[in-house]
């Protein structure tokens, strides 16, 4: 629990003031996308002390697009929405300026620094912790009973244990497949429907080859993922999706190299950054410095047992090179010094990466 200052630790935010702060007949503000690029992060603050209201709490919203919106909540009194922007700085800060409202922009912005720490936003004299996100699948799976289930591992009579598996379809058919352990599975199939009460009912009717004389039912309450009838419990499983899987499995960075900053003939500059993945893959990225994006190249690398890496550039995202490029790099330390190389795409000035965990 973050820690609520006390009136005389914390100059008390007049809400008067704050509304007026910054009063005069100002231009409209200019208009801030709150929606570009999804929501971002959002962070709230405890209830702090105002002068006169029953307490002041600060809502965070922080927009992927560098924008931002907050609002502050003066109890017993209104809300205040204000607009601006944030950015990162190179000592870790999040550096915040509010400049106005939806309505108007200030006569002067408002700046406030804060520091990223764990799961809170450290102010001087504020702290804000990150609220997390539901997301419209996390809703669905909320309202929806619509899933698989699995319970603990409860007595049998003749076996030495008994896991049920129950998946309840959308289309509101059911199978429930009973795990005797030592003995075998019966696979059942059958139906279920929520009531209006929200208990779920579940009849089998049979199995694939049998249809029962007398389907039989249970009905579970529902407490959000778990499923209970009388001593039964049974819990949602997740749902592993495709693209879940593809994150699984993509590979993982072993260092990244960065150059300084190299000369370049039609621009301020490039620089070189070299990221090596432990299936053998790399990304090779030059930034020209300008108002373009950097030049991908994709690869692969390989470790010599004489202190040397070898890089083979193969070709960018959407395209295979008609002749690989290879770069022999010699390795000192975090230090890549390429020793083989093009000197008509790299320069004769020579190349050296810095692996950056050690550079930091």
């Amino acid at each position: 629990m973050v820690h609520v200052l006390a009136p005389d630790e914390l100059e008390s935010m007049d809400h008067a003031a704050h509304e007026e702060m910054h009063h005069g007949d100002a231009a409209p503000a200019a208009e801030i996308d709150l929606t570009a690029d999804g929501l971002g992060t959002v962070w709230v603050s405890d209830v702090y002390p105002a002068a006169d209201a029953s307490g002041l709490i600060t809502v965070l919203a922080l927009y992927p697009n560098g924008n931002l919106e907050q609002t502050s909540i003066y109890l017993g009194k209104d809300a205040i929405t204000e607009v601006g922007t944030w950015e990162t700085s190179d000592d870790g800060m999040v550096d915040v300026t509010v400049t106005g409202t939806p309505e108007k922009e200030y006569d002067e912005p408002v700046d406030a620094g804060y520091v990223l720490t764990g799961t809170h936003l450290m102010g001087d004299a504020i702290a804000l912790m990150h609220v997390n996100q539901i997301t419209p699948a996390m809703m669905e799976a909320a309202v929806n009973p619509a899933g698989t289930y699995v319970s603990n591992v409860y007595p049998a009579a003749d076996a030495s244990g008994l896991v049920m598996v129950l998946t309840l379809f959308d289309n509101n058919a059911a199978e429930q497949t009973s795990i005797y352990a030592t003995k075998g599975a019966i696979f059942e199939v059958g139906a279920w429907a929520e009531e209006i009460d929200g208990a779920i009912t579940v009849t089998m009717t049979g199995t694939l080859s049998d249809t029962y004389a007398s389907p039989a039912g249970v009905t579970y309450t529902r407490e959000g993922d778990v499923l209970q009838s009388g001593v039964f419990q049974l819990y949602r499983l997740e749902q592993i999706t495709p693209a879940m899987m593809d994150a699984m499995t993509a590979p993982s960075v072993v260092t990244t190299y960065q150059s300084d900053t190299l000369p370049a003939a039609s621009s301020p500059g490039r620089v070189i950054t070299l990221t090596l993945y432990d299936d053998g893959s790399l990304e090779m990225s030059t930034d020209f410095l300008n108002d373009e994006p950097p030049i991908v190249e994709v690869g692969t690398w390989e470790q010599g047992d004489d202190d040397t890496l070898t890089v083979t550039l193969t070709g960018r995202p959407d395209r295979t090179y008609d002749e690989p490029v290879v770069i022999v790099f010699a390795q000192d330390g975090a230090t890549l010094d390429a020793v083989e190389y093009d000197t008509s795409l790299y320069g004769s000035e020579g190349l050296s990466l810095t692996e950056q965990s050690a550079a930091e």
